[in-house]
């Protein structure tokens, strides 16, 4: 005779296994752009179309000593890329500090500029990729201080950049015709973030605030304000997104209202197209939600030491270091990336 198993027990198992499903850590597939160096740390990090990524690695702890390596199969091979010497033609220890990827094979990176300090005027560069061929855009960004602003091209003509001045004023600037000419279109704080749902509806994140256009920036709407640190801006679409900085805020109305979800400091948040919710936290631990923050998935393990997360389609990238730089041993290490396993 088969023994009778208690309804309760059967409860409990059913129970276990779902939570142990949904608090699961994340796993990772490893790709080493670099091996055996004494030295390193990924600085930027972009995902482009046709499977290609094209990460910035730091030497000797500063931004003046960069090299730049590119992978069209998805990180199992790569080469380096002499973007650095192409940008610093005409200016003297430059620095570079943000990407862009469009949907054309191009990316535009700026810079703080030249000088000991990096305050002298700032450059903004547009590279295809194909060609290798870069230019110039029309005027220098101006008087960028450190770091250098971020910039979001919607497509080959439309784009916008944030500048900051010496008082760290902010100035969202957009331009039309492909960086021939720019004007203003919003003075607030300093802007530390761009994200635009479509080439219509767009968000920037300053100090303490947020702010909409729905008109490709012709004019823009306060929707947020708060005495706690803001960082990021990241939109799904028009009406579901993210800010992060001290907390995690959440909107599913365009902005009209927002809830924390995440209530600790973070450095980076972003949300794919299907409004998952991906998190590196404060001291490196990486995280994600797929139901808006109701529940989380377990942390990295510690010692991971993720830092800058980037999202193109289905792929989610990010570095991994197991130290930034090598110790008083000359210790070598990997420069790494992992690539979340769906």
């Amino acid at each position: 005779m088969r023994p009778k198993i208690h309804i309760l027990y059967l409860l409990f198992i059913a129970f276990s296994i779902s939570c142990k499903k949904e608090n699961s850590k994340p796993r990772w597939d490893t790709l080493t752009v670099k091996e055996k160096v004494t030295s390193g740390s990924i600085s930027n990090l972009i995902l482009t179309r046709d499977n290609e990524i094209i990460v910035r690695v730091n030497y000797t702890g500063h931004e003046d000593f960069s090299t730049f390596y590119h992978s069209t199969d998805n990180g199992i091979r790569w080469e380096s890329m002499d973007l650095l010497n192409v940008a610093t033609t005409g200016y003297s220890r430059i620095r570079l500090y943000d990407f862009y990827n469009s949907e054309t094979n191009t990316i535009y990176l700026t810079s703080a500029g030249g000088g000991i300090m990096g305050f002298d005027p700032g450059i903004l560069l547009k590279i295809n990729l194909t060609t290798q061929v870069s230019l110039f855009l029309n005027r220098p960004i101006g008087e960028t201080g450190y770091p250098a602003p971020p910039v979001d091209f919607l497509n080959d003509s439309l784009g916008f950049l944030a500048l900051s001045d010496y008082n760290l004023t902010g100035y969202l600037c957009r331009t039309t015709n492909a960086g021939d000419s720019w004007d203003t279109v919003l003075t607030d704080t300093r802007i530390y973030s761009i994200s635009f749902a479509d080439e219509n509806t767009g968000f920037v994140s300053t100090e303490n605030t947020c702010w909409k256009t729905i008109n490709q920036g012709d004019s823009w709407e306060k929707v947020f304000e708060t005495s706690s640190i803001i960082r990021k801006v990241s939109m799904s679409n028009s009406n579901i997104g993210v800010l992060g900085g001290d907390k995690i805020w959440l909107t599913i109305d365009g902005g009209a209202s927002w809830e924390i979800i995440y209530d600790n400091p973070v450095k980076d948040v972003k949300m794919d197209y299907k409004s998952n919710i991906y998190v590196i936290s404060k001291n490196g631990k990486f995280f994600y939600s797929e139901n808006l923050g109701e529940s989380w998935s377990a942390k990295s393990k510690k010692g991971e030491g993720f830092s800058i997360l980037e999202i193109f389609d289905n792929n989610v990238l990010t570095s991994i270091s197991n130290g930034n730089y090598s110790d008083n041993n000359g210790r070598k290490m990997d420069i790494r990336i992992g690539r979340l396993k769906n």
